[in-house]
Parts: C-alpha cells; structure tokens; sequence
C-alpha cells in the first residue's frame, strides 16, 4: 500500500510518471493538493481521490488513515453477504435462501466476528441475522445428510443418468447460459449497471426455471425502479461527435459531427432505435460551435465563425446564411420570429435574421456564462460584466432585466431558467444565488462545490448541477430536494441540452454521451384524487394492515385466498397505504420517507417499486392518479411516482423492460449470451452502420 500525493506539476514530471509505474500492483490512496483533475492521471482514474483540503487538514488526515487501515477484501466480502441477506430478506425470509453449507455458514459467522473488532467496517443486522439463522440450518441439514448418507449414493447415481440424457435436449435447445446474471445479487451493479442487469433478467424470466424466474422478478423489481440511460449515439469511423440537442420531446435529437479532416456535419438520431437517420454536410462558414432547436423540432441553427447554418429536419435540406458576426460567435440560441441570438467570448450580444441574414449588435455585456431561448419565443442570457457583477440580460433586445452583486466563486458558472425571467449563479459562499428582476440578488440555500463546471436551469424549478470528479445532479430549487443523478455513465459532462418538455436530456462528455429521462419535481398544481393517510386498508378483495413497520397483505386470485405474511420494508413506520383503484398493486409508504408499491397478483407479494421522497419527508397520505402513485408528504408537497401497471404479470413485466430498451447496443459481444427471439421481445438490436452524407 502507498500514499501518492498529486499535484499539478507532479503530474507532468516524467519522473514523478516513472515511479507511478512502479507501484501498478500496489494498492494505492491518491491524494490531491491542488486543481488536478482526475483525468490528466488515467493510470488512477478507477480509484476513489481524496482531496487536501486546507480549511480542515485534521479531517484531511482522518479520510487518509481510512483508507490506509481499512481492507478492500473485507468490504467484498461483506458486499457478497449483504447481497445474499437481501434476497433473503426479500424473498420473505424463506428457509430456502439460508446458506446450506455448514462450512460457508461457519466461515461467515467467523468473519462477521472479527468485523465486530474492525470498527472501520460498518456492520449489519440483516447480515447477521442471515448468517446466524443459516449457521442453525446448515447443522440440521449436516445431521440429516449423514442419515441419508447411503441414499445419496443411489440418488446421485439417478441424476448423473437424467444429466447424461438432458445435456444434448439442452444443447439442441439452445438454451441461454445465465450465469451472468450474477449481477441480480449484488444491488450495487444493478443500480450501476441497470440497462445490462435489466436485459439479463429480462432473458432469464423469458427462458429460465421456475428458481431462476423467480430471481428475475427481483432484479426486475428493483432495475425498473431506477432510472438509467437511453441510449448512446456512435458516431462511426472518421466523425467525431459535438454536440447534441432535444428535438421537440425528446425522441430525436439534432447532432452536430464533424469529420476527421474538419467538415462539419448536420444530422439527427432517433433516441428508440439508437440510429443516425441521416446527416448533411454544411460548407462555407467554417467550423460549427454550437447550435439549438426550435420548440417543435422542425428547425435547427448552428452558428460558425462565418455565418449560420438552417436545417429543415423534415426536408433534410440544409442552407447557409454567410452573415458577418462579431469575432467567432460561439454561442447560439433561436428566438420566434425568424430571429437568432448569438454571443462570442467577448460577451458581444447580436441578433440575426433567418429571413435575410440582417445582423442587429445589442452590445457588450462582459462575459456570457448563459444564453437560453425561454419559453415566451425569446431568449436570456446570464452576464458577467465585471468582478461580482452579475445581470440577467433580455438577448432579443438587449434591456437589462435583473443585477446585482454576488461574490466571485472559483470559477463563475450560471444558468438561464426557460420557462421564468430568473438565473443562477454560483456564489464564493459555495451555493446558489438566484436572480429575479426587481429584487436584490437571493442566495438558495442549494449547496454547490467550488469545482462546479456547469449549472443547467430546467423548467419547474429544477437545476442540473455537475462538477470536476462530481456526477450530475437535479436538485429543486425551493424544497432544496436532491432529486437523482443523471448522465451516470459520462465521466465529465461538458455539456448538458434539455428537450423543450423538460424531461429529456442530451449528456455529452469528453468521450462518451447519452440520453438520460430527468427526474420529476414536486407537482405544481392540485391533485384531485383520494388520498388515505391510513395504515390500514380494505378494498376490491384486498385488506392491508400495518403494526409498526410491518405490513401484511391479504387477497384472492384465482379463486384462492393468499396473505404475504408481515413483510418489514422499511426501517421506519407504516405511515399510509392504498390500493389501487383495479386491486391488482398496493402502495404503502413509511415515516422515513420510503415509499413501496406491491403487486396483489402472485402467490407472494412481489415488491415492483422502490422511491424515496427526495427530501426525505415523511409520507403523510397515498393515492392513486391513473395507474401511478401519488404522495403527499408532511412538509405538504405532492410527489409523483412512477409506476409500474403492468408488472403484476411476468408478461407486463417484460412489455414494460422492452418499452424502456431504447438505443442499441454497439457489438455483438454485448449480447452473445442472448437469443435472437429473446432479443426481438426485449427490443435488444445492434446497431447499424450510420448511412452515408447528404449534400447540404
């Protein structure tokens, strides 16, 4: 194990480089003191930084000896158990899913002994629970097992027959090897990794044994309660993507490429089948620096240091407006009435016309952290004209709307609301200051890091906020709610477009890019629905009833009588439970914030969805708007849950996996363990080389 201290210009020492060689089989705890980034040292970019910090070294310190003294193998091991307890636990606690071998059951209990020393590694009582229990069962079996001892010998005999004549009914089957989906055990990679646990699953239910569906129905359960990408664009040999934007809702997006000897490209993807539909080259105005859509999608600007490009998305047909702009215009944003802003890096605001290419300068307004077309037809841009001096700036006219004072963080970064007349800006103090016309500058209350990059402002109050070594984060600006994290798999965001909805976003990163569904806000307006603040309820044949923070659920189907037995499904409370309107899933919630919904429609109650109200408030009441929930919480917000209809069935389990299995999946090796009609069923395709150029 070795401690490497990282700076800048450690990073660029060709001997520092060498003796970072040197320890590629050690363990190492990198430990930045100054601005690196992560990236300029890709030998250790898989590994968790600790950054020095000078306001605190004492903690500093405290982080390092951490990581020193605590073991890697000690945290696998205990992963691997946890995720064998939950599906235990949740599987009822059924005896089944006990450990039967008295060895691995007396080694765990060994172990989970000496962690109670290690007070570096947290603990866990599902854990140990499971493994007490399991060392009880995995005696009796050993007692029973030297009983039958001689039976065994005729039984193991009568299997090795059966396995001799099924292998080659197997092999002619073509049956899927599932032992990948490993994955379902461990929560972590499912929620890492969960478009590939989801596909997995999804097979495994479509083809596996009764055991193996049933774990299938647990992934599944917990994989489409989270949100993860839907899709990725693959530019092809010889392009390079960059730049992307929303067409419309969402489903398409406009793409800027270029080629590897510098010709731009115009083109757009189509988010469900993860294709290029098509794409135009544009000659006379250089290379492409940025572009925007119309609301609806029909029409897409992209501005060059010689003039605009416009392109029709239902004509493919692209022109060029070779108008004179101020400096290299790096910035583009279309406004109603044929009109375009534009800013350079000289903070120089313009207008153009699409009609005849009339350029209107509105002047100089320092440094442009921020230009958005707004929902009203126009566009803001977010200013900075001098040290602390901030102003919110009408880009169609150049009228000055809001300004104010607000001290300089590290590096100054700003976001334009679409859909209001306000931005924010980050502040020294390390938070969000908002700024509304006719008032002073107000700080949020958001907290941001000093390493923050970008600050993308999202409709409803929403704000995307991503960072150096940081994901992206939605957060809501008036509840102070932490949302989710989207574009989970792009390293470093560089840029993040929002469709004109609100709900889908364009993620492009260094190297990599993706199209992530945005996470909700609380609802705006009122909720007319019943809601039950209720423990306990009993309709369409269903009863709930709730002691503590145990529920137990009784039903019928198919004629025949079923109750779960108490399940505990969360730590806190049963605060509230409903069912829904058809009977067939039951929402409960807790006062821990936890929210759960239960399908009514198995032998066991089955878990489909897992939410959390964001800020974590208690939930007050549950009901039921069409075939989602809906939560009011004790600080009086109305959340929405995204339900999961009709996954009371293994079938509408599978429709709902196919609806969300958008793009495509770039090689083959990606899906060789999957079947061509188990791929047709869950919408998992290939990808298909990207057409050729059009002439613009």
């Amino acid at each position: 194990m070795a401690v490497i201290v990282i700076s800048q210009a450690s990073a660029e020492d060709p001997a520092w480089r060498a003796r970072l060689a040197d320890h590629r089989f050690v363990r190492l705890v990198p430990v930045r003191v100054d601005k690196i980034r992560s990236s300029k040292v890709p030998e250790l970019t898989s590994l968790n930084w600790i950054t020095w910090s000078h306001d605190a070294p004492v903690s500093t310190c405290g982080s390092i000896l951490a990581a020193v003294v605590t073991e890697p193998e000690k945290l696998w091991r205990l992963r691997d158990l946890r995720a064998q307890a939950d599906v235990w636990a949740r599987t009822g606690h059924h005896a089944e899913h006990l450990m039967g071998d008295p060895r691995r059951a007396r080694d765990a209990e060994r172990f989970l002994a000496e962690l109670a020393i290690d007070e570096t590694v947290p603990g866990n009582e599902t854990v140990a629970r499971y493994v007490r229990l399991s060392r009880g069962q995995a005696g009796r079996s050993r007692r029973w097992r030297l009983v039958r001892g001689w039976g065994a010998v005729a039984v193991a005999s009568l299997v090795a027959l059966a396995i001799a004549a099924a292998v080659p009914l197997i092999t002619k089957a073509k049956q899927v090897n599932f032992d990948a989906i490993a994955t379902t055990g461990d929560r972590r990679m499912e929620q890492q990794e969960p478009e590939w646990s989801s596909l997995l699953a999804g097979a495994m239910l479509l083809n596996g044994t009764a055991d193996q569906r049933k774990l299938a129905r647990l992934a599944l359960g917990d994989t489409l309660s989270v949100p993860w990408s839907q899709g990725t664009f693959d530019a092809g040999a010889g392009y390079s993507l960059e730049g992307m934007q929303p067409l419309g809702r969402g489903g398409r997006s406009a793409v800027r490429l270029r080629t590897h000897n510098g010709v731009p490209h115009l083109g757009v993807y189509d988010v469900q089948s993860g294709a290029l539909l098509y794409h135009v080259v544009v000659d006379g105005i250089g290379e492409l620096t940025d572009m925007d859509a119309s609301p609806d999608g029909r029409t897409v600007v992209a501005v060059g240091p010689a003039g605009l490009a416009v392109m029709d998305t239902a004509t493919r047909h692209v022109r060029t407006l070779p108008v004179r702009l101020a400096r290299a215009s790096a910035v583009v944003s279309l406004l109603r009435d044929g009109l375009v802003a534009v800013a350079n890096d000289a903070g120089v605001l313009e207008t153009v016309s699409l009609r005849d290419g009339t350029v209107h300068r509105l002047g100089a307004f320092g440094e442009v952290l921020s230009l958005e077309a707004t929902a009203d037809g126009g566009a803001r841009a977010l200013v900075r004209r001098r040290s602390n001096d901030y102003a919110l700036v009408d880009a169609a006219h150049g009228r000055v709307l809001a300004q104010g004072t607000i001290a300089d963080p590290l590096v100054p970064v700003a976001g334009v609301a679409p859909d209001a007349d306000y931005g924010v800006v980050t502040g020294a103090d390390r938070q969000l200051w908002r700024l509304v016309p006719g008032r002073a500058p107000q700080p949020t209350g958001v907290a941001v890091s000093d390493r923050t990059y970008l600050t993308v402002v999202l409709p409803d109050g929403r704000v995307a906020i991503g960072g150096q070594d940081q994901p992206m984060r939605v957060l809501h600006l008036t509840t102070h709610s932490n949302l989710g994290i989207i574009c989970r798999d792009i390293p470093q965001v560089k840029n993040l477009r929002i469709s004109s909805d609100g709900k889908t976003a364009n993620c492009l990163g260094g190297k990599a890019n993706a199209v992530w569904q945005v996470p909700n806000g609380p609802i705006a307006g009122p909720v007319r629905v019943p809601l039950s603040s209720a423990a306990k309820a009993e309709t369409h044949g269903v009863l709930v009833e709730s002691t503590d923070h145990r529920t137990r659920i009784h039903y019928r189907r198919g004629g025949k009588s079923y109750h779960s037995g108490w399940m505990t499904l969360f730590a806190g409370d049963v605060s509230a439970v409903a069912v829904s309107p058809d009977g067939r899933q039951v929402v409960i919630g807790s006062t821990t914030g936890n929210v759960a919904v239960v399908t009514t429609q198995s032998a066991t109650a089955l878990q489909l969805v897992k939410w959390t109200v964001p800020n974590a408030s208690p939930v007050k009441a549950l009901g039921w708007q069409n075939a989602d929930p809906v939560v009011r919480a004790s600080d009086g917000h109305m959340w929405r849950v995204d339900g999961c209809p009709g996954c009371s069935s293994d079938q509408g389990m599978i429709k709902r996996l196919a609806s969300r299995m958008k793009g495509c999946w770039n090689t083959r090796a990606q899906l060789h363990s999957i079947d061509a009609a188990t791929r047709r069923t869950l919408h998992a395709q290939l990808c298909e080389p990207n057409p050729p150029a059009l002439k613009g």
